[in-house]
């Protein structure tokens, strides 16, 4: 029998409060917190594990429903109750509870869900996968399987999902449920993929952001807003903010929004599952670049591969040491570095993007031409691939600084010489408007706008 079989049991009281898979409406003044059919034995066990048991905590299947959307079995409390008790004051949190090693997470979507739903996930797996963690999340075509599970139910309440607990014996929880009565086609809630990624979160050991203070997200909570220290099973993740951060990914409440995550989220993810990186300077001039592939777990085999080849010559190195040069000093353009890494059977493809010479021409040039003697005009300038600043001409001869005056007696830039944006005074000649973009490696190609000038002007502007 399949494990999203036992599933088929949802009866649930529609009074529960969800922690962060509830409607934001749903956290007001008038609802009751309770514990229902919890023994005392669990409660202490909780509460000595710095969980606050008002917090809507109540009896869930095979287990308890405890923070509201984590659910945990008797042994998994066992597990959490701590020794000593420390008490976190700041940000981003996870359990002792992580997922051991560098692996790949095979993740089972429910087939009930629909086509939207299921873009959702995609979408929540890519969210990971693009922070280059030491877990890649994979999405899974066999449930028996799988390392994490979601699965469809549906009840009328205001329960949106639950995941099964924190990690244990180095694996992630399981089990992840999601409401079928908020998430499905009809409804296409803009919270979905973030809602996915908050309880793949739980699964790998993340508690919520705001625990100590729900009210953060979830408005006023009774009796109290904090969920509890939890002792050593929360942890302050190094270099994130003192205080609940708006938008991250792991708030107890939703408010029905898609929130990727923020660069605190990112920070919190790298620093607890922190992956295989490339170091190297992304800038190839002439000569030889290294690049340096870090954090190789010990007995890995690491191949690397460089391409285009008309652009990128692969000039030496090997296992996690890359060197490369330009094919000609002539050529420039955009290429990738690979390291393929194959860690206990597991491949890792580690990638950097890499730009060979000068920059390319600007992808456009707006601005007014026709101009006005004496006007103030505005251009701006498209992206130049592989540039790092701007360069710009006027009409010869011009003022490379120039200040506003009622009869100029040539073109000057006034400001943004050296970025996309440039303002300039108009002298009396006609000529070209040229922007190019700069790197290390030199000036690019131009792109070019031919400009007249009409002799009524004396000062206004032109700019758009």
């Amino acid at each position: 029998m399949k494990r999203r079989k036992n599933y088929s049991t949802r009866i649930v009281p529609n009074t529960i409060i969800s922690a962060f898979l509830l409607l934001l409406l749903a956290c007001s003044a008038e609802e009751e917190v309770f514990i229902e059919d919890v023994p005392s034995e669990i409660i202490v066990k909780l509460e000595k594990a710095g969980f606050a048991t008002s917090e809507g905590l109540r009896k869930f299947r095979d287990g308890y429903l405890v923070e509201t959307d984590i659910y945990l079995t008797e042994e998994q409390i066992d597990a959490l109750v701590p020794t000593e008790v420390e008490t976190p004051t700041t940000e981003h949190y996870r359990t002792n509870n992580l997922v051991n090693g560098f692996r790949t997470i095979r993740v089972f979507m429910d087939p009930d869900f629909g086509n939207f739903m299921q873009n959702a996930f995609d979408d929540a797996l890519a969210r990971y996968n693009a922070l280059n963690l030491r877990l890649v999340f994979e999405r899974s075509a066999n449930e028996n399987t799988s390392d994490i599970v979601f699965e469809a139910f549906f009840e009328n309440s205001n329960l949106l999902g639950f995941s099964a607990g924190f990690p244990t014996g180095g694996d992630p929880a399981q089990n992840i449920g999601l409401n079928t009565f908020f998430y499905n086609n009809a409804n296409a809630r803009p919270d979905a993929a973030t809602t996915i990624a908050h309880e793949i979160g739980h699964a790998i050991g993340f508690r919520h952001t705001d625990f100590m203070n729900r009210a953060f997200s979830c408005g006023q909570v009774l009796p109290g807003n904090n969920e509890g220290d939890a002792g050593v099973g929360a942890n302050h993740i190094n270099n994130t903010p003192v205080n609940p951060e708006v938008g991250s990914w792991m708030l107890a409440c939703s408010n029905n929004t898609n929130r990727p995550f923020t660069n605190a989220d990112e920070i919190a993810l790298i620093d607890t599952y922190d992956g295989m990186t490339i170091t190297g300077n992304t800038l190839v001039c002439g000569g030889n670049n290294t690049f340096t592939l870090n954090n190789v777990p010990p007995g890995s085999v690491v191949t690397w591969q460089a391409t285009p080849a008309n652009i990128l010559d692969q000039a030496a190195g090997n296992g996690a040491t890359a060197v490369l040069s330009g094919i000609s000093n002539r050529v420039s353009g955009g290429g990738t570095l690979t390291f393929n890494v194959v860690v206990n059977g597991v491949n890792f493809n580690v990638t950097t993007n890499i730009w060979v010479g000068r920059p390319a021409s600007p992808s456009s040039l707006f601005g007014p031409s026709p101009v006005r003697y004496g006007a103030l005009a505005r251009y701006t300038s498209g992206a130049a691939q592989g540039a790092t600043s701007y360069k710009w001409y006027l009409p010869y001869p011009y003022d490379q600084n120039a200040t506003v005056v009622v009869d100029p007696a040539r073109w000057g830039i006034v400001s943004g010489g050296n970025s996309r944006y440039l303002t300039a005074i108009v002298g009396p000649n006609n000529g070209l408007v040229q922007v190019m973009g700069v790197n290390a490696c030199g000036t690019g190609g131009a792109k070019i706008m031919n400009v007249t000038v009409t002799t009524s002007g004396g000062g206004g502007g032109d700019m758009p």
